[in-house]
């Protein structure tokens, strides 16, 4: 028996089964006095299950009928150009961190990929996702596209989910500046000392911070005309070598939109307000100011001495402006009566106070001694 070329469907999507679609073609040989009586079924069968093209589909042909035991089904017919191409996978939205500070690279943090719909039963297909702005630059409104990737040991046979974008991504500058104040500066550690605060149950001193932070200080960015503060960031933690972070951050977080050019001024809760001795540009992608490494960093408002105060090679910002009675930054008798009036020995305070210049949870002779080294200090940058 013979039969004419049958229709194979020559691809399909990947559904981890080796059948493929055919319709038989015509039969011929049947004798007239068994026509009817013969028929004939066509199964089609990939080599394999999987992905792949150039793949062999057999063709295997089965006769029925009441005259069947007469007839010898026609051969098997091989076709070697089908192909299996990968099952196509969705997911569910992935979250993503939407703002992070500027590292130089595009990357952007994917905290859940998302849930994969389509693997079939049985198999095992893992997902991970990369997330990627479209550039390195600091900016709003940027473009964040995520790539995923299939895993385990059936991935070979599926696609990747299409790609995910948004458009509300968030680069923030990067903003380091350093410091050290006189009062808390350890010359053994060559660091700053851990400022105290009083623990009623213990009915002792300890450490006001956790971690290595020795206090906390405000930064203010202040335009051209230097009276208005056009921002200010409060509550900065700094640390025993000198930087200034934002909480729980390794640098400064510093909003995307700030550009032009500021003076950068540092106050703390006893040291005298200290400010760049010229105009920063944050148009870039890092803003970075260090006060320690050279007397020229801080603005001078009198030539007859030095805005910051040099100790074990570090330029310091000077302790004792522990009252403001003045338009601008000043070290003067009042300070000093103010401690010399509130001593621990006196008041029976300890612990974390405005007048204890030094840290160490006592207002004392030391603190005295500090300031009257810096009495008549003043950094007007009116």
């Amino acid at each position: 028996m013979t039969i004419s070329d049958p229709t194979v469907t020559l691809n399909k999507s990947y559904d981890g089964k080796t059948t493929a679609s055919v319709v038989v073609g015509t039969l011929s040989g049947v004798l007239d006095s068994d026509a009817g009586n013969v028929t004939v079924g066509a199964t089609a069968a990939y080599d394999n299950a999987n992905v792949g093209t150039g793949k062999t589909i057999t063709v295997l042909y089965t006769l029925s009928g009441s005259a069947v035991a007469n007839y010898v089904a026609p051969a098997s017919k091989t076709l070697t150009t089908g192909s299996i191409t990968p099952r196509v996978l969705s997911i569910s939205t992935p979250s993503i961190t939407l703002s992070k500070i500027y590292d130089g690279t595009t990357s952007a943090a994917i905290t859940s990929s998302g849930t994969l719909d389509g693997v079939l039963n049985g198999e095992t297909v893992g997902v991970g996702a990369y997330g990627a702005y479209s550039d390195a630059n600091a900016g709003t409104g940027k473009s964040i596209t995520v790539k995923y990737t299939l895993t385990g040991a059936n991935a070979g046979n599926y696609q990747a989910p299409a790609n995910y974008s948004v458009n509300n991504g968030v680069i923030e500058k990067r903003f380091t500046v350093k410091v050290s104040l006189e009062g808390l500066w350890n010359s053994s550690s060559k660091s700053l000392n851990k400022c105290k605060k009083w623990d009623d149950k213990l009915q002792d001193v300890v450490d006001k911070y956790a971690g290595d932070i020795a206090d906390t200080v405000t930064i203010e960015l202040h335009c051209t005309t230097y009276s208005n503060i056009s921002f200010s960031f409060r509550s900065l933690e700094l640390h025993q070598n000198g930087t200034i972070t934002t909480d729980s951050l390794s640098i400064i977080r510093l909003p995307a939109s700030i550009s032009g050019s500021y003076y950068l001024t540092i106050k703390s809760r006893n040291h005298i307000e200290t400010t760049s001795s010229s105009l920063l540009s944050f148009d870039g992608n890092s803003i970075d100011y260090d006060f320690t490494d050279n007397v020229s960093k801080s603005y001078a408002s009198d030539a007859s001495f030095t805005p910051t105060k040099q100790v074990d090679g570090k330029w310091m910002i000077y302790a004792g402006d522990v009252i403001s009675d003045t338009d601008y930054p000043e070290i003067n008798l009042g300070d000093l009566y103010e401690i010399f009036n509130h001593r621990s020995s006196l008041t029976d305070l300890y612990g974390y106070l405005k007048l204890d210049l030094n840290g160490d949870g006592f207002v004392d002779e030391s603190d005295l001694y500090m300031l009257f080294a810096n009495r008549n200090i003043y950094l007007s940058k009116e």
